[in-house]
């Protein structure tokens, strides 16, 4: 969806107009509005990222980086909390 300039009035393009990649970032929900909507920090992005578009793009390769990331958010989450590992 186009924005509006308050000042010229001209149509703006926003991140979410415009697709760059392949056919598996023309879903109606993105990845970065799942990130942006619960938050998440770089890692749990990743996570999901990879997550959902493994079944389009590179399989295996991304399940592992997934399970990678999901690696830091666990040791992240234990240091932070005092879990042992």
């Amino acid at each position: 969806m186009d924005s509006c300039n308050v000042t010229t009035g001209a149509s703006v393009m926003t991140a979410r107009d415009t697709q760059i990649g392949g056919s598996h970032y023309q879903n109606k929900i993105q990845p970065f509005d799942i990130i942006d909507a619960w938050e998440l920090d770089f890692y749990e992005g990743n996570v999901l990222k990879y997550l959902l578009r493994y079944k389009y793009k590179n399989g295996s390769q991304d399940l592992k980086k997934a399970q990678h990331y999901l690696q830091k958010v666990l040791e992240n989450h234990q240091s932070k909390h005092g879990e042992a590992s």
